[in-house]
């Protein structure tokens, strides 16, 4: 009985010593550190503007606040505004994470460590300033998501970096874009960016798309992996003399960047350089390590509104200048090299551009003709370029890679070149109002998975080639729709089986028919090679598709396994962060999604003609 009475005792002991740790005044709750400091822990959901005070007295007792503690403000989307005292000396993890819609906070004097992302995805944030004396910024202290269509980015235009600080984490500032300017105070104690792992791919600076201008420290030893990716309006860099390394993918995809003083690098790993798609002029040492395909795909043309790179032309070690196009020169100890191209690839496009693209057969540079060979060098080369309504391929373009024009939501027609052998996995997918497909070639390009979607109308193939196509992996598409009516087309005679909304018109194949009905049309080609449609056509009662959709639901999300809808669907795909499709279902009110990763995704839902997007977490 003693025993169990000095174990109450002790239990109540350590609940009043508890109790008396932490304490609530206002919207701040504190935890009591020694020596009378406190540090702030938490903030009530409500509150909007914060004045975090010096000190604070409770119970008779006086304390001074030090320390904004990890996780303190996160989330607190109602919070605009915060002032923080001077004597506060560290902000800890997370520490105002996700407050979205803070616009104003002054970092005090005294500070010296911001916490692992302390401020990442404030998209509201229109500025900062980092005092003198801050020695450590963490991990995407102030970092903004690649994924724009979650969570705004960071409004802030210039960064000062205090020459106080000799650590700044892994993508500290990524994705800030709107971030102009990058200035390092003289005799910044900065020596090194700070590594980030391969599979995370961000730097400090990657994808600050607007950043103009860097002045780097002067006692900066390298350049890490991924530090300036995707930085695509850097034009001009002036790399300190104390830089002796660039790691791998430092510089890539820095579109605007058009000359390079590394004369002074001793090692330069691969992909450094890589797409950066307007350099034109390089300067290297002769005595430099450069690793494989550390300038590939650089220095593009730009003719009517398509950008050009050169194919496989110029091999220095590994594929160190794979790709080149525009790259016309590079220097070795002052030495001037010519570089020579002989065929080029369709490497991207102005996406602000609609209408008809026309890729040419080939094109004129500095008097020099080059053949155009390819569509992509990588993948995606035009996708989601959402204004294009008709592509013509030229006759010299041998294969078209993978995704190559994928998302083109505006695309109606296509014809492909007559040299075409190959067209790469979802080239012409997801183009939802693609419905005419000429393909000039006699000989069927060999197709990888799900090229095009499979509600594309018609194809037209040369004179002949009927049983060809259609014994290959073409007729997956078109099969037993209207195949072949022009280009010398082979006589068929066939009947199409379409139903529309009421008050629509089916116009396809020449019919422009709104009444149930059935209808024939004579399409004529060269050499008598004559075909003939029969529609049959059906009308069904209108309804509101959109309002149809709106009312389906699905459970459970958060989800391990298995999803549930409320009704079957004509069509499920399930779409990761990257827009990538990674599953299809049909008709049906229950998928199985357990050989997904974990993570966030997307469920495209299609159903009498309209479309929806659901988010759900695979747990």
């Amino acid at each position: 009985m003693k025993k169990l009475l000095c174990f109450v005792s002790s239990l109540l002991l350590a609940n009043l010593l508890l109790a008396q740790s932490t304490f609530t005044i206002g919207d701040l709750t504190y935890e009591v550190l020694a020596n009378n400091k406190v540090s702030v822990i938490a903030c009530d959901t409500s509150a909007t503007v914060v004045n975090v005070p010096a000190n604070v007295s409770y119970e008779g007792v006086d304390y001074d606040v030090i320390t904004i503690g990890d996780n303190a403000f996160q989330y607190r989307v109602n919070i605009t505004s915060v002032h923080l005292p001077n004597g506060i000396v560290s902000i800890g993890n997370r520490a105002f994470y996700s407050c979205r819609n803070l616009s104003s906070v002054n970092l005090p004097d005294g500070l010296a460590n911001i916490g692992n992302n302390a401020f990442n995805r404030c998209g509201a944030l229109d500025s900062i300033t980092i005092p003198s004396g801050v020695m450590s910024i963490g991990d995407y202290a102030f970092a903004g998501t690649e994924y724009s269509f979650l969570v705004s980015n960071p409004l802030f235009t210039t960064i000062v970096i205090p020459n106080t600080v000799n650590h700044i984490g892994k993508g500290a500032f990524a994705y800030c874009t709107n971030l102009v300017s990058v200035i390092f105070e003289e005799g910044s104690q900065l020596t090194s960016f700070v590594s980030t792992e391969d599979w995370e791919k961000t730097g400090t600076f990657t994808g600050c798309s607007a950043l103009t201008y860097i002045q780097f420290p002067q006692n900066l030893n390298n350049i890490r992996r991924y530090t300036f990716d995707k930085c695509k309006s850097l034009a001009n860099i002036d790399i300190p003399q104390s830089v002796s390394y660039i790691e791998e993918y430092a510089f890539s995809s820095c579109d605007a960047l058009i000359d390079v003083d590394l004369s002074h690098i001793d090692s330069i790993a691969e992909y450094a350089f890589a797409d950066c798609k307007l350099l034109t002029n390089v300067y290297l040492p002769n005595s430099a390590k450069i690793d494989s395909n550390a300038f590939a795909n650089v220095g593009a043309k730009y003719i009517d509104g398509l950008t050009y790179s050169a194919d496989l032309q110029l091999n220095v070690g590994d594929y160190t200048f794979n790709n080149i196009g525009g790259f016309t020169t590079f220097y070795i100890q002052t030495t001037p090299y010519s570089i020579v191209c002989e065929e080029l690839a369709v490497i991207d496009c102005d996406k602000s551009k609609g209408g008809e693209i026309v890729i040419l057969d080939s094109i004129e540079h500095a008097g020099v003709k080059y053949p155009v060979t390819l569509i992509g060098i990588n993948d995606n080369p035009i996708a989601n370029c959402s204004y294009i309504t008709s592509i013509v391929i030229g006759n010299n373009i041998t294969n078209i890679k993978e995704r190559a024009f994928n998302g083109c939501s505006s695309l109606k027609k296509v014809v492909i070149g007559e040299k075409v052998d190959s067209i790469g996995t979802e080239a012409f997918y997801f183009c939802n109002n693609l419905n005419s497909v000429t393909c000039l070639a006699t000989t069927p390009p060999e197709l990888g998975t799900t090229v095009f979607s499979y509600d594309v109308d018609s194809l037209f193939i040369p004179c002949g080639t009927y049983d060809s196509y259609m014994s290959t992996t073409w007729n997956y598409y078109w099969d037993p729709i209207l195949y072949s009516i022009i280009i010398e087309a082979s006589a068929i005679t066939t009947t199409i089986n379409a139903t529309i909304e009421e008050g629509e018109t089916y116009s396809e194949f020449g019919f422009n028919e709104s009444q149930a009905g059935t209808y024939t049309q004579t399409f004529t080609a060269e050499n008598g090679c004559d075909s003939i449609v029969t529609l049959n056509l059906y009308v069904n009662v209108s309804i509101d598709d959109t309002e149809f959709l709106k009312e389906i639901s699905f459970y459970p999300n958060p989800t391990s396994g298995q999803i549930t809808f409320n009704q079957a669907i004509e069509t499920i795909e399930v779409i990761n962060q990257l827009g990538n499709k990674e599953m299809k279902f049909t008709n049906t009110n229950t998928i199985n999604i357990e050989t997904l990763p974990k993570g966030v995704y997307f469920l495209r839902l299609e159903d009498r003609n309209a479309i929806v997007i659901r988010k759900f977490l695979k747990k």
